[in-house]
């Protein structure tokens, strides 16, 4: 969660949401007393989506049936990062987003840790894994 900006006595957050269990899910939501709105969600490309039918595999909203699940969020300056299971998300105040491939990890003492990015540091994380089939994912720290 990221906070975003004030709203009177409210503070709006920016929530990263995401599960793969069979099919991946997830978007970016902001978060503000009981409004909840969607800011970001990606298509997730899979040959099963691909070879689905649109129209049998899309939700309510226009938001397909498989999304790209988001695992970590962090706000740095005006923008959000958010950890995708299938690159690192930078997302302006427009909601427009860029990705780019997860980088390489090295390891130091045992943890994954990638420097990679200017922003941000991601750190692998297994701490759900003996409940989530997704795998190691990687967490944000801002810079």
């Amino acid at each position: 969660m990221a906070s975003l900006l004030s709203h009177g006595s409210l503070i709006a957050s920016a929530v990263a949401v995401g599960l793969i269990h069979f099919s991946p899910h997830g978007r970016i939501v902001e978060v503000c007393g009981n409004r909840v709105q969607r800011i970001y969600f990606k298509a997730y490309e899979s040959q099963r989506s691909a070879l689905a039918k649109p129209r049998s595999r899309e939700l309510r909203d226009g938001e397909p049936f498989e999304t790209v699940a988001f695992f970590g969020l962090v706000r740095v300056g005006s923008q959000l990062w958010a950890a995708g299971s299938d690159g690192v998300y930078k997302i302006d105040a427009g909601g427009k987003a860029s990705t780019v491939p997860l980088p390489k990890f090295e390891s130091i003492d045992n943890v994954g840790v990638s420097f990679e990015l200017p922003d941000v540091v991601l750190v692998l994380t297994s701490i759900n894994q003996r409940m989530s089939i997704s795998g190691m994912v990687p967490m944000l720290v801002p810079r």
